[in-house]
């Protein structure tokens, strides 16, 4: 048999390799074995609007119980909160001139987007009568 330009030499693995490589797998498989896994968040978005016109509400204040973190709604009305571990949340809503929501819960699951919408009912007017009877 003549070999030709295109037959690749022969290689061998020698034991001392052989070890070396499968210590390699090892450190690899206890290294990869000790790290915490990561946990997936979620992630919360949503729009308020007005119960009697479904219009949104900018600048309506968010908090996310029991988390404490708050925000605001943008020019459209929505909000987003991210990174959010998985779990049940409440969220308490306050726009002035609109009755305060409190306690609206959201589920969040991981690697999810809980959307929840909210409607704010308007603060009914109030009429401030003055006596000016008295002569004081």
């Amino acid at each position: 048999i003549v070999p030709s330009k295109y037959d690749l030499p022969s290689s061998t693995i020698t034991l001392y390799d052989m070890k070396r490589l499968l210590l390699l797998f090892v450190i690899t498989f206890i290294v990869a074995g000790c790290q915490e896994p990561l946990t997936q968040k979620g992630l919360i978005y949503g729009t308020v609007l007005s119960k009697t016109t479904n219009e949104p509400i900018k600048a309506a204040g968010i908090e996310l119980r029991p988390l404490g973190l708050n925000t605001v709604t943008g020019s459209n009305g929505q909000f987003q909160y991210d990174d959010i571990e998985p779990g049940d949340y409440a969220l308490r809503i306050a726009k002035s001139g609109y009755v305060v929501q409190k306690d609206k819960i959201v589920s969040v699951s991981a690697g999810q987007i809980s959307h929840v919408d909210i409607q704010l009912e308007k603060r009914p007017p109030t009429l401030l009568i003055l006596d000016d009877t008295t002569n004081e």
